[in-house]
This record gives C-alpha cells, structure tokens and sequence, in this order.
C-alpha cells in the first residue's frame, strides 16, 4: 500500500483532493472522537476538517495524530495505521514548520530523495 516510488507521500489537508486512491500520511491535532474511538475529526496543519476512519479505537483524546491512510474524499481518509503523540509529547510542535518543509517536498518531489536505484 505504497506509491510507485515505495513512500507514502506526506501531505497536508488542502491536498487531500489530489491524493484520492493514494497512499499518504498526514498530520493533524485531534478535535473530535466518536463513541466507538475509530471516527475522529482532526484539524491539518493547514487548519482544514478531515475526518479520519481508524482500524482500532483511539486510546487519547487530546494531542496529534500521524495517519497513513488513503484519501477517499475531500475530506475523509481511510486509515491503515496511525502513530498517536499525546500533548505531552505534541505540545511544542510547530505546524508553520511542519507546512514549510512539506512546501521543500513539494518542490523537490520524491526522486531526489533514493539513495540507489533499487
């Protein structure tokens, strides 16, 4: 369940729409969770809604989740697994840095990144 060039491709939440069927991982502070802790409302680093389908109940309800998921919509996203990073651990992180370095990535584009051809 990876792209082409064997990454999932980090994103932020305005690109959702270009990413339909991919494979991607974002980044977003946890703003609502449903009875069942698998349907959660995250804010992106770019401050967009995106409603998240996780395959197991999320234990925290405050903090940041990482999602590696595909982007069935806009604005939801279907989760294959997840990272979960508690205020704790969460409370310093700068999203205004997060978006610039996902901004280099953008330009850059992922070839630049293999180390052989393998």
């Amino acid at each position: 369940m990876v792209t082409a060039s064997g990454c999932y491709t980090r994103i932020t939440g305005s690109q959702l729409s270009r990413f339909i069927d991919d494979t991607v991982i974002l980044i977003g502070e946890i703003k609502n969770v449903g009875a069942n802790g698998k349907a959660v409302e995250i804010e992106t680093t770019d401050k967009m809604s995106v409603n998240v389908n996780l395959p197991e109940p999320l234990t925290g309800y405050e903090g940041y989740l990482e999602v590696y998921g595909k982007p069935v919509t806009k604005s939801t996203l279907t989760v294959h697994k997840y990272n979960y990073f508690p205020p704790e651990f969460s409370a310093n992180f700068e999203s205004d840095k997060y978006n610039q370095f996902l901004s280099t990535l953008l330009v850059l584009g992922d070839s630049k990144w293999k180390i052989d051809d393998n």
